[in-house]
This record gives C-alpha cells, sequence and structure tokens, in this order.
C-alpha cells in the first residue's frame, strides 16, 4: 500500500513537471509575439495552467478541511484567466463601462490589431536565445543553491527554477517592450511566478495561507492599476506607447 502511494506521488510530480515545462513554452510565446491580442491569448493558456497546478496543492489542503483556502489557491489564476481580456480592454479604452463588457473588449481588440505598437524589432532568433540564457541561468542558480532533502525534492526544484524563469520573463517584458499594455502583461507574468513558487514550496495551510492572501493582495493592486491608473494615463497623453508618452512629455530629465 504505501509503495503504491508513492507510485501515485511521483507519477503527480512527473505531470506537475510536464505543466511546469508547458509554461516555459508559453511564456517564450508571450515575450516573442508582436500582437496584443497573441499576447493575452498567452497569458489566459498560462493561467489555465496555473490553475490547473493549483489544483495538485488544493486537493490535500481540502482533504485536511480548509475548504476555503483550498478555493483559493485555484479561484486565483482562474479568476485572472476570465478577467484579463477585460482588465486590460478598460486599460485600452478610458471611458466609463462594466469591467465585463464583450462590446468594450471587441472596441479595443480593434484597436489592439489595427494600432502599431512599436514592438521591438529584434530577431525572433535573438530573443529566444536570451530567453533561453534566462531559463538556465534561473535552473543553474536553484540546483546550485537549494540543498536536495526530504523537504526540497528534484521536482520541486524544477518547479522552482520554472517560476524564477517566469519572473525574469515578465521583466524582460517590461524592459523590452514600449507599450502599457505589454508592460502589464510582463508585471502579471511576474505574479506567475511568485505564484507558482509559493504553490511549489509554500506548506500548507500555515504559512502557505498568508502567502496566499498576500499574493491576492499583490494582484488586486495590479488589477486597480488596471483599472483606473493606465486608462487615465492613456486618456491624459493619448497613446499606449511609453517611448511617444517620454517624447511628448516636459519632464524630461
Amino acid at each position: 500500500m504505501e509503495a503504491s502511494s508513492v507510485s501515485v506521488a511521483s507519477q503527480g510530480e512527473a505531470i506537475l513537471n510536464l505543466l511546469e515545462a508547458s509554461l516555459l513554452l508559453i511564456s517564450l510565446y508571450i515575450i516573442e509575439t508582436r500582437t496584443v491580442p497573441r499576447a493575452i491569448m498567452g497569458y489566459r493558456i498560462q493561467a489555465g495552467v496555473l490553475a490547473i497546478i493549483s489544483l495538485f496543492t488544493a486537493v490535500p489542503v481540502l482533504q485536511e478541511g480548509h475548504v476555503i483556502l483550498a478555493s483559493g489557491l485555484v479561484f486565483l489564476p482562474i479568476s485572472l484567466f476570465s478577467l484579463i481580456k477585460y482588465a486590460l480592454a478598460s486599460a485600452t479604452i478610458p471611458e466609463f463601462h462594466l469591467p465585463w463588457d464583450k462590446i468594450l473588449y471587441r472596441k479595443a481588440e480593434k484597436l489592439w490589431r489595427q494600432a502599431d505598437f512599436r514592438r521591438e524589432k529584434e530577431a525572433s532568433g535573438r530573443t529566444m536565445l536570451f530567453y533561453v540564457l534566462l531559463a538556465l541561468f534561473a535552473f543553474i542558480i536553484v540546483f546550485r543553491s537549494l540543498p536536495l532533502s526530504g523537504a526540497m525534492q528534484q521536482t520541486q526544484r524544477i518547479g522552482v527554477a520554472v517560476a524564477i524563469t517566469l519572473q525574469l520573463s515578465g521583466l524582460y517584458t517590461m524592459l523590452a517592450k514600449k507599450d502599457m499594455i505589454s508592460q502589464v502583461i510582463g508585471l502579471l507574468m511576474m505574479d506567475h511566478g511568485m505564484y507558482l513558487a509559493m504553490v511549489r514550496l509554500a506548506p500548507f495551510p500555515h504559512p502557505g495561507a498568508a502567502f496566499l492572501w498576500a499574493l491576492y493582495f499583490y494582484t488586486a493592486l495590479t488589477l486597480l492599476l488596471l483599472f483606473f491608473l493606465v486608462p487615465h494615463l492613456g486618456k491624459l497623453t493619448g497613446s499606449a506607447d511609453l517611448d511617444l508618452i517620454e517624447r511628448s512629455s516636459e519632464l524630461k530629465g
């Protein structure tokens, strides 16, 4: 019976590692794509994969009787999957509307397809090479600095390395892309990295619950940025491109 339980656990960890590997491919797709709708699609797929990964942590927590905590683990990526396109539409069109307004999203999507967000013109191969270097850096740091022990299994170290890669990918997106929508997507990719690290490392129910609710607070601040600050900035400047905003600003330093 014990051997059977170990086998099931090993299979579960193998599935988790496959899902985490898919997160790497999706993040590469996001930073390489040249259009906002495709970047949003990639982000939503990434959020969906994270929701599946969170189920592996939520089920044992639920079995221990922590219903609210287990629900919170799954709800965060699902809510981001559902809200992100409407939140980004809200950031694009600064007018009064309901967040889930489908007509608004169609208007924003039309603008995204028509507008030239002037994404970086570097070759796809160069972006891919830089991404591979980021991933290698994350894996080297994790496998050299985190000891292998009963509390830190090999499969968990892979998860942490993927989480760091997601955070570095999000940071790269924020540095390389010049439009506000891509900046926000990069910030939210960093959220995904923090969420994956929490799910893979934090003991539940404690102190994992504290990390989870803190991440909810951080994500809520990001969404407030999307729904209020970014639309206000776009309305004032008439542009979603940070280079254009900088060139037209009187506050150049």
